[in-house]
């Protein structure tokens, strides 16, 4: 009976330390997880195909903040610096992990969570629901620690009069300022406002609301880099909204970069750019008033050839040629060209309408052999253009190529041609 009793005990106390260490290893993996991940708020981990699902939904509720980037491409080499910067800022500690996302190495991992060709781009995670949120915005260091302040903010900030709104003005010149202005007692115009915000709170631009004690229709203003006031017209619901302010949310005329084309793509919105001589005051003038006709109807742009040759090339504009509108939609690769002289609005709705036919790589199952062509053709230079040379020619020229090898080695050929 006292056997029986011993070897129970044994048993029990055996099972014990197994479970025991069972319970102490998986402790101590939980304790060196959260380490590392408390570790990587300073510096950035490096997410790949295989730990990305681990990762992501062991944060304890803390946003994501990555860098996608590749390392053949000089953008993202040259960003590193300003990059460190950005993940060890005191003002994010212990609010946001910040990641790495090498798209050379982890292909599918960045096709999935953002897709895009710009290099350096970013994309927030969200440390709940794991969501994400490609940034379509500008990258120097202080544009993205704005930006990321405002994802940890409300989408919109509400101020107390209009007084205080003459203090957030100056903002207008480096990003895109809207103000709701409501009646407090108008729930139903509030609520729509906040849901519209938070739709658009990813894009870089600022929110302010203002609610007034005297009763009248909710407004949406959108105050312009050229001090205008831009105000929306319409049935004031979310998605009205939504379009109105994904639509100002590039600066008014700002300056085309490859974050517009970034822009386009993410947020599935063409883009017009207003091409055109900078030196030439006239042109400019008519640029700028052409674009504020069409400003309601989609974000507006410039530059010149003399500034983006590479656009220039891409769309087929010469050098030579001035005062033209491109309208650039990279989410479907395509894009169109009209001359400033001409009816650039009725053109311009035309596209919007799907009335115009497009030029451009598009969608289609040769994409990728028509987006080579159209790089290469961006790059410029006649050795790129060679590659490209229809079948048809390459075939031809190869053959000749062939007889006049077979003609110069036999000279049998040669001296049958002469007798005839």
């Amino acid at each position: 009976m006292l056997d029986r009793y011993d070897r129970y005990f044994k048993f029990s106390f055996i099972s014990f330390r197994k479970s025991s260490k069972f319970f102490i290893l998986l402790i101590m993996h939980s304790f060196f997880f959260l380490l590392f991940l408390s570790l990587c708020i300073s510096k950035p981990i490096t997410l790949t195909d295989k730990n990305y699902q681990e990762i992501t939904t062991s944060t304890n509720g803390r946003p994501i903040f990555v860098e996608v980037w590749d390392k053949h491409f000089y953008q993202s080499k040259s960003y590193k610096d300003s990059w460190k910067k950005i993940a060890s800022s005191d003002k994010f500690k212990d609010k946001v992990i910040f990641a790495d996302l090498n798209c050379h190495y982890e292909s599918l991992t960045c096709q999935r969570i953002c897709p895009g060709r710009v290099f350096p781009r970013f994309v927030w995670i969200n440390g709940t629901t794991g969501a994400t949120t490609q940034y379509s915005g500008g990258v120097s260091p202080d544009e993205v620690k704005n930006w990321i302040s405002s994802q940890l903010s409300d989408a919109i900030e509400k101020i107390e009069s209009n007084e205080k709104m003459k203090e957030i003005l100056p903002i207008s010149v480096k990003m895109s300022l809207f103000k709701f202005s409501i009646f407090e007692n108008d729930k139903n115009s509030l609520e729509i406002a906040q849901q519209a915000a938070e739709l658009v709170k990813h894009l870089q631009i600022k929110m302010v609301l203002v609610t007034d004690q005297e009763k009248h229709e909710p407004k949406l203003i959108h105050y312009t880099p050229d001090h205008r006031e831009v105000v929306f017209e319409g049935e004031f619901t979310v998605e009205n909204l939504k379009k109105f302010i994904k639509i100002h949310a590039i600066r008014f005329f700002a300056p085309y970069s490859e974050t517009i084309n970034h822009f386009s793509q993410v947020e599935e919105m063409p883009v017009e750019v207003f091409l055109y001589p900078h030196k030439n005051e006239l042109f400019k003038k008519k640029a700028i008033d052409i674009a504020k006709s069409v400003e309601n109807l989609i974000p507006t742009v410039q530059t010149g050839c003399e500034y983006s040759n590479t656009f220039c090339r891409y769309v087929g504009v010469g050098s030579d040629r001035v005062g033209v509108a491109v309208i650039i939609d990279k989410h479907n690769n395509l894009f169109w060209v009209h001359n400033l002289d001409r009816q650039v609005y009725n053109w311009t709705l035309d596209v919007l309408n799907g009335k115009e036919r497009g030029s451009g790589p598009g969608t289609g199952v040769l994409k990728e052999y028509l987006m080579l062509f159209y790089d290469m053709r961006a790059k410029g230079g006649w050795p790129y253009y060679f590659v490209f040379l229809p079948f048809g020619v390459m075939i031809f020229a190869v053959f000749i190529a062939i007889f006049v090898l077979a003609f110069s080695i036999d000279p049998t050929k040669g001296q049958k041609y002469k007798k005839e």
